[in-house]
């Protein structure tokens, strides 16, 4: 998966993209707040994707974090599709 890889998704009527930040041995559930370390370059770019989006539309920035199947996967890697679960959840980012 290359960071400009996207999910669309039916939101209010519409369909909208948003940036994946995939997850180590972290779940995000609906309706709870949590702090999130990001370090790889393809996270970096998936959430600076997302605030670049949110700005001109003056909606709030969003992503879809999905868990990485295996935690011990190269954080220096792209991250692949058949690495990350098929259970989103779509955040809100402050």
């Amino acid at each position: 998966m290359s960071n400009s890889e996207t999910s669309a998704s039916k939101l209010d009527g519409a369909t909208s993209r948003f940036a994946i930040l995939a997850l180590r041995n972290l779940v995000v559930y609906p309706g709870i707040s949590v702090p999130i370390r990001v370090g790889r370059q393809q996270s970096l770019e998936a959430l600076k994707s997302a605030r670049e989006q949110a700005v001109p539309s003056g909606k709030p920035a969003r992503v879809i974090a999905v868990l990485q199947s295996a935690h011990e996967i190269d954080h220096t890697l792209p991250v692949k599709e058949g690495d990350l679960y098929r259970v989103v959840t779509l955040c809100e980012i402050e």
